[in-house]
């Protein structure tokens, strides 16, 4: 989480984004075999053009439906006031559930990875020669497992979709990487509070389901109530480089980013 204008993409408004929940990351293979051959004698149905059959279906036909969870509904809520013309919807989740797991999909990648588990297919690997059918081929999808599904229950669904293609399905679950922060607790308050003192141009303190993993995983084991911040104000294209070309924050932020850091140690 960051400080940052519009996080969503249809919110008019600077806000602090922070993580009370993650998402758990999984790197799922998927391989098809076959006898192989020369690419002369083509037969039909080879491993690649299984894994790409597979690929399709999941890219169409997304197996994961979004949620509107507890935290989801209290963010929609937050950004409501600032939403223009769908403000009144934001402002009642519950209400207009339906309609928004279509909205944020429709608004950006970013709002609706917000409501559901993802997975995109990242790498690839077939036969080690242009003129040989692979005897073996395979995919990764990188998987981020929302807190509302838990791994095996997503990995379930992509099994089922794999055997329609004779595709096997090869991922070590991780253990649930911890709860849901109370975004109504005092900690939460005691973060609200300080980003509001070291920046009063902050429109609200927005809690969120980070799509990231983080070391938060181990530390929820011994704290019930674990935030997620990088107190500093960012824009939108400084928020595009993080882990990228020319990765940077503006001077002018360090400071109140220290503030902050400080006002949350005096209010332990």
């Amino acid at each position: 989480g960051f400080i940052l204008p519009d996080p969503i993409g249809v919110a008019d408004g600077i806000f602090a984004a922070v993580a009370v929940g993650e998402k758990i990351g999984l790197g799922v293979k998927f391989t098809a075999r076959s006898a192989g051959g020369h690419a002369a004698m083509p037969a039909k149905n080879t491993p690649l053009a299984r894994l790409a059959k597979m690929i399709a279906e999941i890219e169409k036909h997304d197996p994961f439906p979004p949620v509107i969870t507890d935290t989801t509904a209290q963010m929609l809520r937050c950004f409501g006031p600032y939403m223009r013309k769908f403000g009144f919807v934001a402002k009642h989740p519950k209400l207009f559930a339906p309609l928004l797991k279509k909205v944020l999909p429709a608004a950006s990648a970013s709002a609706g990875a917000l409501i559901k588990t993802t997975i995109v297919f990242t790498m690839a690997s077939g036969s080690p020669a242009g003129n040989v059918i692979p005897t073996e081929a395979w995919v990764i999808g990188n998987m981020r497992v929302a807190p509302h599904q838990t791994p095996q229950e997503c990995l379930d669904i992509l099994r089922k979709i794999a055997a329609k293609y004779d595709v096997e399905v090869e991922c070590r679950p991780r253990d649930r990487g911890g709860h849901v922060a109370d975004y109504r607790g005092d900690a939460f308050q005691i973060l609200k509070a300080a980003v509001k003192q070291a920046y009063p141009q902050v429109d609200d303190v927005v809690p969120y389901i980070s799509n990231t993993a983080s070391d938060s995983s181990a530390y929820s084991r011994y704290c019930k109530q674990c935030l997620g911040l990088n107190p500093f104000l960012i824009s939108k294209k400084q928020m595009g480089t993080i882990h990228g070309i020319d990765e940077n924050i503006d001077l002018d932020t360090l400071a109140p980013g220290v503030d902050c850091f400080r006002s949350i140690l005096n209010a332990l």
